[in-house]
């Protein structure tokens, strides 16, 4: 009787985010248990040393993310500072290394947690990709209307608008943002890959797996799409 091939996933982890590594190493735990081959591959990052204390192989691919990087991105992504997360020689560079890992391992499939090059690197190589994300930040929970106005975000001007009113703008802007596609786009046009109209669409995988029960943040589990 003929062996059934082993399934490989590569397993893709933003090394400095706890959270992100240890779900990442429950989900590959849970699929080990199954028989499939994982392979992790990092960036680099202060908790990448889990991943092998788990039992797991890995990879760390140039360029690595640096702690003045992280601390960047870190900024960018909670309001902090407003700019674009990688320079178009490191969106390559990056995208460059992931696809050399692919041909090498040959997965099935690329689970890249919220590292942003595998949008590039998987989808130019033609496989299926799995994000893991916060239900909140979906776009059925703002199309829900369930997002608040962050407090952060207050000012003199914006605490002279109604609540409701800046609740709805937020709910509206927030799925159709478009900041930082620009010089994604231009190097995923190099390597074939498809473009992303909005920052969504660089998040939004094959399948999304969630962190949290969507019912529990008011959002009905039969409003989500199909992945």
């Amino acid at each position: 009787m003929a062996q059934t091939p082993t399934i490989r996933l590569a397993f893709f982890a933003y090394g400095y985010n706890l959270a992100e590594v240890t779900r990442a190493i429950e989900v590959a735990r849970a699929l080990r248990e199954r028989g499939v081959e994982i392979r992790f591959y990092t960036h680099g990052g202060t908790h990448e040393s889990r991943i092998p204390e788990a039992g797991f192989p890995l990879t760390t691919l140039q360029p690595l993310i640096t702690p003045g990087k992280n601390a960047y991105l870190m900024d960018l992504d909670q309001g902090r500072r407003i700019g674009q997360p990688f320079t178009i020689a490191e969106w390559m560079a990056q995208a460059e290394s992931e696809l050399a890992a692919l041909r090498e391992f040959q997965p099935a499939a690329v689970y890249a947690g919220m590292n942003l090059p595998c949008a590039i690197s998987a989808r130019s190589a033609g496989l299926p990709l799995i994000y893991l994300l916060p239900t909140p930040g979906t776009p059925p929970y703002f199309q829900h209307g369930l997002a608040s106005f962050p407090d952060e975000y207050e000012n003199a001007l914006t605490r002279l608008l109604p609540q409701g009113w800046k609740d709805r703008a937020l709910n509206w802007v927030m799925p159709r943002l478009r900041v930082g596609t620009g010089r994604f786009n231009r190097v995923s046009h190099r390597f074939g890959a498809p473009p992303a109209r909005t920052l969504w669409d660089m998040i939004n995988g094959d399948l999304n797996l969630l962190t949290d029960l969507p019912e529990l943040t008011g959002l009905p589990a039969e409003s989500l799409p199909d992945n």
